[in-house]
């Protein structure tokens, strides 16, 4: 269980968290008990600079892992929400917009995006060597493309300073 989570805008209040191992367990047959979350978005939410930093630590342990894992696994599937799965693509690419609203990674109901990595090279890294394949493919769904998502400015609920990482009580990521 990775949770690389939601994204919430920056708020005075705490935003809902995935429950724990400890609720799962029991609906679960096959959770990895010993495993511990490191990436957990900010209680109070997060500006998209944030999120896309949560993001690229987050893919980094992720890839990191499977490369030290003796068994070598080629495939890893990421099911997750339309902001984090945007902030994926940019991150694996490269590819950050200027204007972080722009309508680059598509994001509908059950779509599949594959990013194949153009060098195994661990030294590498994970950010930019990674090209997309699929972005957001539905063909195989009845119905299409639906309910597409982007970003729609900072989706904050109260004012914090130009960049987050001035803010003193911002989360360091």
């Amino acid at each position: 269980m990775l949770r690389h989570s939601e994204f919430f805008g920056r708020a005075s209040w705490e935003h809902p968290t995935p429950p724990d191992l400890k609720t799962l367990t029991p609906l679960f047959d096959h959770l990895d008990q010993d495993y511990v979350s490191v990436h957990m978005p900010a209680p109070r939410g997060e500006m998209i600079v944030e999120l896309h930093e949560r993001v690229r630590n987050a893919l980094d342990h992720i890839v990191t892992t499977l490369d030290n894992d003796p068994e070598q696994p080629r495939t890893v599937l990421i099911c997750t929400h339309a902001a984090t799965m945007i902030a994926a693509g940019r991150v694996l690419t490269g590819q950050m917009p200027e204007d972080p609203d722009t309508d680059d990674f598509q994001c509908f109901t059950a779509g599949l995006s594959k990013f194949v990595r153009k060098r195994a090279d661990p030294e590498e890294g994970v950010a930019g060597n990674w090209t997309c394949e699929l972005n957001s493919e539905t063909s195989y769904l009845s119905g299409g493309a639906e309910r597409g998502w982007h970003f729609n400015g900072d989706e904050s609920f109260v004012a914090f300073p130009d960049d987050p990482r001035e803010d003193k009580e911002a989360s360091k990521l």
